[in-house]
């Protein structure tokens, strides 16, 4: 019943791994509202050439976010997401397919 879960579970992994987000640490339940947050504290990234993210970046699509995993040699970019086919699953993504990246370290 909650609806879209992504945003609620890289709020959850990102407290649980000591690095929470929001201006209190409450998370998000909405990727809209936790990019904008990212934006405003300088920890959004916009993709483009050259950018790179890291394991553990949020990495954000267009109404969807998930977690970097790992990142290959050639830019293909793992990932942990939650609510994809509404389940939490291992995914591989082309670099160029993100619209951004979630600094978290």
């Amino acid at each position: 019943g909650v609806g879209p879960w992504c945003a609620y579970f890289t709020s959850w992994l990102a407290k649980s791994a000591g690095a929470p987000v929001g201006e209190a640490g409450q998370g998000f339940g909405s990727v809209d509202a936790l990019y904008a947050w990212a934006q405003r504290t300088d920890k959004a990234v916009q993709n483009g050439p050259g950018v790179k993210p890291n394991p553990g970046d949020l990495i954000v699509w267009d109404e969807h976010i998930g977690m970097v995993e790992s990142v290959d040699a050639d830019g293909t970019v793992h990932t942990i997401e939650g609510n994809s086919s509404d389940q939490v699953i291992r995914r591989t993504h082309a670099a160029s397919s993100a619209l951004g990246y979630v600094k978290m370290s």
